[in-house]
């Protein structure tokens, strides 16, 4: 017995020109009940078929479902004599302890509408397919075709099964029990693996390409390194070399005692120029000196030419009288000052030639030690340079290296995804968890039919093989589904299709307050057959609390009226079908 926790009251419906259907309501039974469903068609005389058994229950399907037992069109379900009016079919049922009611209509023939109602507040979704989708998945919890083996089992459901060939028997098996999901999700879940392969492969392409950057950065990294190193050490060697020529400049053997010696050089040149500028005085004041003593002894030469004749005639007195009146000097005496004065500015000039030559010494030294200062001042320069050049070829080595620490991560993360895709991709391929499942299924079909066929008075039994193959054994041994009689063939059909019900009530934990079972009884069975159908209809009923009702207009029903708790009459008269209760 099923778990109940999800049961579907069908309530009533409510039917307003569908097929022969002017105006109509029926009100099913929520309790354990056998209903036998009888018609009559006054409009054929001695007819029964035609009377609306069927087409009661074809509104039910459209009102829920918006589709009919027999895949009829639109245009095929107006009611012929009300063709200018509405269709309407009121579906009123319970699940989840709340109440629904759908409401279909078919405006002019044309136009299909369709209203939802939960506990009388509109609830219709925005389109009539996702009505209709909302109506399957969230509340009937079952699609159109589960319907119909689970809840009206009509004569078409049993057709040409055991002839469909094993793909075709397989398509059925997938198609009823929802396992053609595992082929979406194989479909998708394949998907997923090409593209986590591709994306894969293509991150083991980037880790590849990135250690190729890295390794060729690297290697010029480590030449720039190299070459930075070499000439850091040309460098220093250069200053070296010109420290040593400082020391040799100035004749010292410590690199420390050059400052001191360009201090000291420093002070000798200024020395030396002041000396210089103290003889220049000295030579241009006796050069002053000298100049006045040569026009002296100029001016006195003159005089004593011109007042030559005079001096000679007058005494020695005079003569020193007027030569100092006449400014006559001692020549020799100037003559030997001047003398002196020059051999003064010569050893002064002498001099200077020598303190210039000194100076000039040590400006040269001074600016040998400026220039290689400058020079080393400029290697140190260059040599700060090339200490503090950081290659950019390492900080590109750095970014490809996060690069490639990330992309190691998210490749290790696709290939523990891959594993579990591959391993999805296989639970649901054709040889996993499918596989298991339709073998399960098969086992259970092979003790249902076998249940049934037993139940039906049978000594033959039907096997379906894991390929869908079906083998049939009687009493004499295998035998092919043709060889059966008319009746064999429909006590085989019924039982698989009261079978597939059963699975599929296993399958889904939602039952309904119903069970229409369509003209079975009228189909090549003997009376035993038919009052053993009648005795699993009732123990249907009694075992999962549901009324049943059996569509029959076969006659010899009426000595099995003690199988049914009521009769129901639909009769169909000048174009209209009514229901009534047979007392």
């Amino acid at each position: 017995m099923i778990q109940q926790t999800n049961k579907v009251i069908i309530e009533s419906i409510g039917i307003v020109n569908f097929m022969s259907f002017h105006n109509c309501v029926f009100n099913f039974e929520n309790t354990k009940c056998v209903h036998l469903m009888i018609g009559n068609n006054l409009d054929i005389p001695s007819t029964h078929n035609g009377a609306g058994k069927t087409a009661l229950f074809s509104a039910l399907a459209f009102g829920l479902f918006g589709e009919t037992l027999h895949n009829l069109n639109v245009g095929s379900i107006q009611h012929r004599k009300y063709l200018t009016d509405d269709v309407e079919v009121v579906v009123k049922f319970s699940t989840q302890n709340k109440k629904y009611r759908v409401v279909t209509t078919i405006e002019k023939s044309v136009y299909t509408r369709i209203h939802l109602f939960e506990n009388d507040i509109e609830i219709t979704k925005p389109g009539i397919k996702e009505t209709r989708k909302y109506i399957e998945e969230e509340l009937l919890k079952m699609s159109f075709d589960v319907f119909k083996r689970r809840v009206i089992l009509i004569n078409d459901n049993t057709r040409n099964f055991f002839e469909m060939r094993p793909h075709e028997k397989r398509a059925f098996i997938e198609d009823n029990f929802a396992l053609n999901i595992f082929g979406r999700i194989f479909a998708l879940i394949h998907q997923d693996s090409i593209s986590t392969k591709h994306e894969l492969e293509a991150n083991e392409k980037q880790l590849k390409t990135l250690d190729g950057v890295i390794s060729d950065l690297t290697k010029t990294d480590k030449h720039f390194i190299e070459t930075k190193t070499q000439r850091i050490a040309e460098l220093t060697a250069q200053i070296q070399e010109k420290f040593e020529q400082l020391k040799t400049i100035f004749h010292t053997a410590e690199v420390a005692a050059v400052p001191e010696h360009i201090k000291e050089t420093v002070e000798q040149i200024e020395a030396h120029n002041t000396a210089t500028r103290e003889i220049d005085l000295k030579i241009n004041k006796l050069d002053r000196e000298l100049i006045k003593l040569e026009k002296t002894i100029e001016l006195s030469s003159k005089h004593k030419k011109q007042y030559a004749v005079i001096l000679e005639k007058i005494c020695e007195k005079c003569v020193k009288t007027v030569k100092e009146f006449i400014n006559i000097s001692n020549t020799e005496e100037v003559t030997t000052i001047a003398k002196k004065l020059v051999e003064i500015i010569a050893a002064l000039r002498k001099e200077k030639a020598v303190n210039s030559t000194v100076l000039s010494e040590l400006k040269s030294k001074s600016l040998q030690a400026s220039r290689v200062q400058h020079e080393i001042t400029g290697l140190k320069h260059k040599l700060n340079e090339n200490v503090n050049h950081t290659s950019q070829v390492a900080e590109l080595i750095t970014k490809n290296k996060a690069k490639h620490d990330t992309t190691q991560k998210k490749l290790a993360n696709l290939i523990d995804n891959y594993k579990y895709i591959d391993f999805a991709e296989y639970i649901v391929s054709e040889d996993g968890v499918k596989k298991f499942v339709i073998a399960n299924i098969i086992q259970l079909l092979n003790q249902r039919i076998q249940f049934y066929l037993a139940k039906l008075g049978t000594s033959y039994t039907c096997i379906f093989s894991e390929n869908f193959d079906v083998e049939f054994r009687t009493e004499s041994g295998k035998c092919d589904f043709n060889n059966f009689s008319s009746g064999e063939k429909m006590r085989i059909k019924i039982a698989a299709l009261f079978s597939f019900r059963d699975l599929l009530l296993d399958q889904v934990l939602v039952d309904f307050n119903i069970l229409v079972v369509d003209e079975f009884l009228d189909s090549s069975l003997d009376d035993f057959a038919i009052t053993k159908i009648l005795e699993i209809m009732r123990e249907i009923s009694n075992n999962h609390d549901m009324a049943v009702y059996i569509i029959s207009h076969r006659k010899e029903i009426k000595t099995l009226e003690n199988y049914f708790t009521s009769k129901f009459l639909i009769e169909k008269k000048l174009g209209e079908s009514t229901i009534s209760i047979v007392k």
